[in-house]
């Protein structure tokens, strides 16, 4: 990676891999390139830190911090927006300034030049997926997940109640839970709907990657039917394919997801929950996968 003066200039001191370091990132659209090691991800993080005050995606503050030190820094003008200083009780105590003037981009396309993504557990890859689509969506995505949190954390808690000190729910509330878990789901299965249908319509270039037929490759996306089991939307409806995603129109999309779900009986869910000892019905349960060939695309790609 080089840099030349023109653009925001981002400071970075003892930030992940870099001692002292500064860039300078353009207003426009831009490719990020080279080899392993070598601070990609560690300046991606930092313009990530600096626009959300939040750490990298599925990280701690603490994996900021260059090894070896004990304090951190990153910026953009004179002062530091973001700092992190290890105390005599050895915690990490971070200060972060959000920053609503720094160049804002539509989306940032985050490509690794290992297939990590592929990889990661479930719950991990559905937080890069749902950081993606907080960036395309904004403040009408992080609203349905937020929603969705509170009524899996309100709901688990009941479970626990109920497990625990054998405390009978109060039927409205949780009937007010359920509804808000089917409702906040089916808004964000259309969203995510949308983004696979757009990976699908775009595979060939995954193709292109590995000099395979582009056909081989699919998206396998896998929701919770109305049981409460985790299973691929094709085995919940063996008709299904994104070619008819792509042309739905957003009611036809909102009504077909609806009609999946209309067998769902949260009374008789309750038992298995309560067996599981944890919600087992809504979208952040959520996964997919990369198929080529039936395969998983993580078993195939060279890392």
């Amino acid at each position: 990676m080089n840099s030349n003066e023109n653009g925001l200039k981002i400071n970075l001191n003892y930030w992940r891999c870099f001692e002292q370091k500064s860039f300078y990132l353009p207003d426009h659209s831009f490719l990020l390139c080279d080899e392993n090691g070598s601070g990609k991800t560690s300046l991606l993080s930092a313009y990530y830190s600096l626009l959300t005050g939040k750490p990298w995606p599925s990280t701690k503050w603490k994996d900021n911090l260059m090894q070896g030190r004990d304090y951190f820094g990153v910026s953009i003008s004179e002062d530091w927006n973001i700092t992190g200083k290890i105390a005599p009780s050895g915690r990490l105590i971070t200060q972060s300034v959000f920053l609503s003037d720094v160049i804002r981009p539509k989306i940032i396309t985050y490509l690794p030049v290992d297939n990590y993504f592929l990889t990661l557990p479930r719950v991990q890859k559905l937080s890069v997926v749902d950081t993606s689509l907080t960036e395309i969506h904004g403040r009408v995505y992080s609203q349905l997940l937020d929603k969705l949190d509170r009524a899996v954390r309100s709901k688990n808690q009941i479970i626990k109640n109920y497990i625990q000190e054998q405390i009978l729910p109060d039927q409205i509330v949780v009937d007010s839970i359920n509804k808000d878990l089917l409702d906040s789901s089916l808004a964000i299965w259309k969203i995510r709907g949308d983004f696979f249908a757009q990976l699908f319509q775009h595979r060939k270039m995954f193709g292109d990657w590995i000099n395979s037929s582009f056909k081989d490759w699919q998206i396998d996306w896998e929701i919770t039917n109305f049981r409460g089991l985790k299973l691929s939307i094709k085995k919940i409806d063996e008709n299904f394919n994104w070619e008819n995603w792509l042309i739905w129109s957003e009611l036809e999309k909102q009504n077909y997801l609806q009609n999946l779900f209309t067998g769902l009986n949260f009374k008789a869910l309750w038992n298995s929950e309560l067996a599981a000892g944890k919600v087992l019905f809504s979208a952040n349960r959520d996964d997919f996968q990369w198929l080529s060939k039936h395969q998983n695309a993580s078993q195939i790609l060279s890392r």
